[in-house]
């Protein structure tokens, strides 16, 4: 008996696991999307667009994108103001621009 052509592999099924990189990503489990970080809806990998290298998270759309950028600042904003708070400052890194 053969399989219809139009019958889902396991494969279809699955979530790709991606390490995600500047222009580029490396799939190291296969399967035929990714959850958006943001919506959680399932991006098919041709459809990948977005993603963030830093915090290696795949986005449906460049609102998305926003959205998480948006989060992500609000996030390290509120855990500098805790740590304010607490008498802790930043330390300066090499990264810093002084100027």
């Amino acid at each position: 008996m053969t399989t219809p052509e139009h019958a889902k592999t396991e494969e279809d099924s699955r979530e790709a696991r991606i390490v995600y990189g500047h222009g580029k990503y490396e799939i190291f489990e296969n399967g035929a999307f990714v959850v958006c970080a943001v919506t959680g809806n399932r991006i098919l990998l041709p459809d990948l667009k977005y993603w963030s290298v830093d915090r290696q998270e795949a986005y449906s759309d460049a609102y998305a994108v926003l959205i998480a950028h948006q989060k992500a600042q609000a996030t390290a904003q509120a855990d500098e103001d805790e740590a304010s708070s607490l008498g802790f400052t930043r330390q300066m890194t090499p990264d810093d621009d002084f100027l």
